[in-house]
């Protein structure tokens, strides 16, 4: 990217940034309210910081403690943590004067945390939902009399068709979707659970359906979650995959105008109940900007872009030779990444010391990582690669692997936030 092309771009997001009048005017606030919101949120955090001895000088720290602390911390104070965190794009780690900037960012930063708070709290509703729908006293085993709407029984044969026909006769699969249909469309527990419940019969008794008139099915077993191999495709599995999906969004486009279906609902349904969600959406061109599915929790997580640091230093590469350079020997740095990670797992205490030195100086973050590299004799091993080259592919490698762990902390802790909000709520319509 030339200069001229930066600063293009540079105009381009000032243009789109929301000016702080006006985000002062959308949310009804006037500046003398906004910073007094801003003094008392930075206040209490620091409060809750130091009184559960939460380190606001380092993130990785931060998070690793809050997880350890997820499921004994108070819960209001676990909940306005891990929110804050989550959530933070500078102002929690960092301290700064207040300034119109500053303000402009806690506003930004107060609306995602609503948003995430209301998230948490969907996530929490949608789960104890979940278990009473298991705790369903099994729906299919008495005799049915309801009659499906012969819409209905047509179009679900028709995508069934897709994912499970292997015979030229349908009438045993024709009568089993009828009955399904019937009692679906009769059952006030069931019909706003349409959808996934025909997709999990459809994808989970495949044969069954296909074999006997009276064919039965475990209530229980029917929610049971599964994991796919989504890691590589071996020539048939990611075809099915797409099947799949596509008979579920089929199923949710043809309930859509029932109001009785809760189809959000549904989607975290499927979303929980395998990782296809996820496969799909590491798949997904990045060209198509829909979002069909639900996204994983996990995935909103990683989402956010968990950061722990700032900049890499600079090892005297300079930014033109650097896109020169990696842009001709990317096999070469693929190899070095992985020679770098695999060294890093049989030194952990490399990666501990590391996150243990924030925060930092920019030139002790060189010395260390300069020291590292003579360690691990990667200059012996990658002589054709220039030292600073192999400095900064270092402290690339050792800021994403301190950074996912952060994230899976976060993502165990916001699980367990979800299962005490969930106790919660028990208690108290108990």
């Amino acid at each position: 990217m030339n200069s001229d092309d930066f600063y293009e771009q540079l105009d381009t997001l000032v243009d789109d940034t929301e000016a702080l009048e006006q985000q002062l005017q959308r949310l009804r606030l006037t500046l003398p309210q906004t910073e007094a919101m801003m003094r008392e949120w930075h206040q209490r955090i620091t409060t809750l910081a130091a009184a559960h001895g939460l380190s606001l000088s380092n993130k990785a720290l931060f998070c690793r403690r809050l997880d350890s602390l997820s499921a004994t911390l108070p819960l209001e104070d676990m909940f306005s943590l891990y929110v804050a965190v989550l959530r933070d794009q500078g102002l929690l780690f960092h301290r700064r004067h207040i300034s119109k900037q500053d303000i402009g960012h806690f506003l930004s930063l107060w609306e995602r945390m609503e948003q995430a708070k209301a998230a948490l709290y969907l996530h929490t509703k949608y789960s104890a939902r979940f278990e009473q729908l298991k705790l369903l006293r099994h729906p299919f085993d008495e005799a049915c009399s309801d009659i499906a709407a012969e819409a209905d029984v047509a179009f679900v044969l028709k995508e069934f068709s897709r994912l499970v026909l292997s015979k030229e006769d349908t009438s045993i699969l024709r009568e089993n979707i009828s009955l399904l249909c019937g009692r679906i469309a009769a059952n006030q527990d069931l019909l706003p659970v349409a959808p996934i419940l025909l997709y999990q019969i459809a994808h989970k008794c495949t044969k069954s359906l296909q074999a006997s008139v009276d064919f039965h099915f475990s209530w229980h077993k029917l929610w049971n979650e599964k994991c796919y191999q989504i890691e590589a495709d071996n020539g048939k599995n990611f075809r099915q995959y797409q099947l799949l999906i596509n008979l579920f969004l089929a199923l949710c486009r043809y309930f859509e105008e029932n109001s009785t279906v809760d189809l959000d609902f549904n989607h975290y349904l499927f979303a929980r109940l395998s990782n296809l969600s996820e496969w799909y959406y590491r798949h997904k061109s990045t060209a198509d900007d829909t979002a069909c599915l639900e996204i994983p929790f996990p995935l909103q997580i990683a989402q956010l872009g968990v950061e722990c640091f700032e900049d890499i230093p600079d090892y005297g590469l300079g930014e033109e030779a650097a896109f020169t350079l990696y842009g001709k020997n990317v096999d070469s740095y693929m190899k070095l990444a992985a020679f770098t990670e695999q060294f890093l797992q049989l030194h952990p205490s490399c990666l501990e010391d590391y996150i243990q030195l924030h925060p930092v100086t920019s030139r002790k973050k060189q010395r260390f990582v300069e020291k590292l590299l003579t360690q691990s004799q990667l200059s012996m091993l990658f002589p054709f690669m220039p030292k600073p080259a192999l400095c900064e592919v270092l402290n690339i490698i050792l800021d994403t692997l301190v950074s996912e762990e952060a994230e899976a902390h976060l993502i165990h802790s916001g699980q367990v936030l979800i299962d005490r909000l969930i106790i919660e709520a028990d208690s108290r319509t108990g």
